[in-house]
């Protein structure tokens, strides 16, 4: 995913939804690794570009937003 990343962002940069979906499934990885921290951020980098791109009115938008959540939850932030 890192090498596919960097790829999309010197080809078409990184306001797409293509590079925010590699940012979605790199932080998957971080979150199964028990890398909270970097998950966190690395959905929340998607999660701005998708709504620069695309609006927060679909899945895409959804389901990253749900994996923001699954991270607080996972920390005990659950306020």
């Amino acid at each position: 995913y890192e090498q596919s990343l960097a790829i999309n962002a010197k080809c078409v940069g990184t306001e797409n939804e293509s590079y925010a979906a590699t940012l979605h499934n790199i932080a998957d990885i971080r979150f199964d690794r028990g890398d909270l921290d970097r998950s966190l951020a690395l959905y929340e980098q998607s999660l701005a570009i998708k709504a620069k791109c695309s609006g927060t009115e679909n899945e895409s938008y959804a389901a990253t937003l749900h994996n923001i959540a699954c991270i607080h939850r996972a920390r005990g932030d659950l306020d």
